[in-house]
């Protein structure tokens, strides 16, 4: 008899930054983006996301808002390690 897996043990085979990335592309860009906005995963020092934010979230005063009150929450819910996020330039390879 085959056992289902449950859609919480199904999420903890995908890797941390998979559940990041997905985060970012399913729910957080969106949202950014009916403000006329683009966020970006740029990268993961230890605990802390790094995005870059452009369109018009670049210099936007509510900037340190959308990171702290929307995007850390989503990305806590699927990676509860995330401790911070921050806005970073984009880097060019």
């Amino acid at each position: 008899m085959t056992r289902e897996t449950s859609p919480v043990e199904a999420s903890a085979e995908i890797s941390s930054d998979a559940r990041i990335l997905r985060v970012i592309a399913d729910i957080i860009a969106p949202l950014v983006e009916r403000d006329g906005g683009k966020i970006t995963y740029v990268g993961r020092r230890g605990d802390i996301v790094e995005v870059s934010l452009s369109g018009a979230c670049r210099g936007c005063p509510g900037q340190g808002m959308t990171l702290r009150g929307v995007v850390l929450p989503a990305l806590r819910v699927a990676a509860p390690e995330i401790r911070d996020v921050t806005a970073v330039p984009m880097r060019h390879a």
